[in-house]
């Protein structure tokens, strides 16, 4: 078998799988088509194409081209206000959490114009949101902080009564996870202070914890400490024998106690 026959061979076996090839693809695309027109003969009605996940998504998860495909949806059975082009979702940020295969709409990406109003004596902030600051990216607006400012070693309250008033998760994509709180106005400078010095954190009470209450446990213990320190001061102070005058008896000079006493009388006999 010479070398010319076996490239012409070669060639016309490659030629042959690729008209193959082809020939499957053309028929796949056949059977959807057929798939297509059974479900619209079926349902009565037409199919378009919308925007569902591949997978699970959490509340504040930024879309990414992997997160979303296109799928043909029964015209009748789409969610109002169905995404209908990728372009659309990725990049977005999602406003609650989505399972696999849901359709997403605009709903999704609420962007949260109405952002809840600032209360008097209060200045509205809006700080990035980062591991160290202690906020869910899904956290409500509504929701009370309390801030501290977090040292290596110790920690100290800087502002109480902070309320969320926009949800990091409403917060445009483009300018990353961020949160808006009222926070009261003596405070905002210590609050933006200990967040430029990457010293900020945010702690989030029960309806029952008064601010003052937080942490109030070390503070009762340093208190105590003092206490104890305090009483051991005065009490060495009492325990110390005071100066005998000239005519006085000797054991006049006595302690608290009856060692003491007797000790003052053995010193003077």
């Amino acid at each position: 078998m010479s070398l010319r026959f076996r490239l012409i061979f070669a060639s016309a076996c490659a030629l042959l799988a690729l008209l193959l090839g082809l020939s499957f693809a053309d028929r796949v695309r056949a059977d959807a088509e057929q798939q297509r027109n059974d479900a619209i003969a079926r349902y009565g009605g037409e199919v378009v194409s919308v925007v569902v996940t591949s997978g699970h998504l959490e509340a504040g998860d930024v879309i990414e081209p992997q997160d979303v495909q296109l799928r043909d949806w029964i015209a009748e059975l789409v969610p109002e206000g169905a995404v209908t082009s990728l372009d659309d979702v990725v990049g977005r940020q999602l406003c609650h959490a989505t399972a696999k295969n849901e359709v997403l709409t605009s709903e999704c990406f609420d962007e949260g114009d109405d952002l809840a109003e600032v209360p008097a004596g209060f200045v509205g902030v809006t700080l990035p949101v980062t591991d160290k600051l202690g906020i869910f990216r899904s956290v409500t607006p509504g929701t009370k902080l309390i801030a501290y400012e977090v040292n290596k070693d110790s920690s100290r309250q800087i502002g109480d009564d902070i309320v969320v008033i926009s949800s990091p998760a409403a917060a445009g994509a483009a300018s990353g996870a961020q949160v808006a709180v009222a926070i009261r106005a003596a405070d905002v400078d210590k609050v933006l202070s200990a967040n430029a010095a990457g010293k900020l954190s945010f702690v989030a009470p029960a309806s029952d914890v008064r601010s003052q209450d937080v942490g109030s446990a070390t503070g009762d213990g340093d208190q105590s400490g003092s206490a104890s320190g305090q009483g051991g001061e005065t009490g060495a102070r009492g325990g110390a024998p005071e100066e005998i005058k000239d005519g006085e008896r000797p054991d006049a000079a006595v302690g608290s106690d009856g060692a003491g006493d007797s000790g003052a009388r053995t010193s003077a006999a």
